[in-house]
């Protein structure tokens, strides 16, 4: 994924600050497949706006934001389980 650290810091802004103040780009974590470090976007690492929900606590997809942004670079944001995407480049 050429230009993946500059693009993550172009992340659409969906999370709060501490003081509930400020939005700020959701929380990013890095994952292992094989050798290849992949980028994931989960609730475990908070990111709890990030995501659209049923019944205000069952998270069912991103925020269409996120998943813009993941295309305009020819990637996709893909479902590991629920609450947790990875990043991956389109097909």
């Amino acid at each position: 994924m050429k230009h993946l650290n500059t693009r993550l810091a172009k992340l659409p802004r969906t999370e709060w600050d501490s003081d509930l103040v400020n939005q700020v780009s959701p929380s990013i974590t890095f994952g292992y497949n094989g050798n290849e470090s992949i980028p994931v976007l989960s609730t475990e690492n908070g990111n709890l706006h990030s995501f659209e929900y049923i019944n205000h606590d069952y998270p069912v997809d991103l925020k269409k934001e996120l998943h813009d942004w993941a295309k305009q670079y020819g990637w996709e944001w893909q479902c590991e389980y629920t609450g947790t995407y990875i990043l991956t480049e389109a097909i």
